[in-house]
């Protein structure tokens, strides 16, 4: 395998292990929190946090995927999801969103619409879900259900994963 395929296999590979940190993530936090406000927002829930990283990944491949015909799952309802309905979502927007990077990182690295190209975008999207990962740990911990330790510490343990 040439270093090209090397770089875009691990650039997929840290795709997979940001969608298992999601998913451990979510199977971490206790589940009568899952309807109850965010601390500091008026009406945002801890289970629309979940879903906006789900539908946040369906826009962007229905927008970014549109030139190669990429089919972007079906988004989730903020309101009514449970947490078992967004995992399924998540590891179906998961696989969608492997397909748009590879064929992005098999096209010169480009994502019509997206400027910076496919690497950049992985990290945006990454990054993206490390930030609402932030929210719903410190959510869990303001509603009084803090992670415990030897849990949150596996988010971490990506070699684990």
């Amino acid at each position: 395998m040439d270093s090209r395929n090397q770089l875009a296999e691990a650039i997929l590979h840290g795709w997979k292990i940001n969608n298992l940190v999601d998913i451990k993530l979510l199977n971490t936090l206790v589940p009568t929190i899952w309807s109850q406000r965010v601390p500091g927002y008026q009406r945002k829930t801890v289970r629309m946090i979940g879903a906006h990283m789900h539908n946040c990944r369906c826009y962007w491949i229905k927008v970014l995927g549109r030139k190669w015909k990429i089919k972007a799952p079906t988004s989730v309802n903020e309101h009514q999801v449970s947490t078992e309905e967004l995992i399924t979502a998540l590891n179906k927007s998961s696989k969608a969103m492997e397909e748009l990077l590879r064929t992005g990182l098999q096209n010169q690295d480009t994502l019509p619409g997206f400027p910076l190209g496919a690497v950049h975008f992985a990290q945006y999207m990454i990054s993206h879900e490390a930030h609402h990962r932030g929210q719903l740990i410190m959510a869990s911990r303001q509603l009084g259900h803090p992670l415990p330790v030897n849990e949150s510490g596996k988010l971490w343990q990506w070699s684990r994963l």
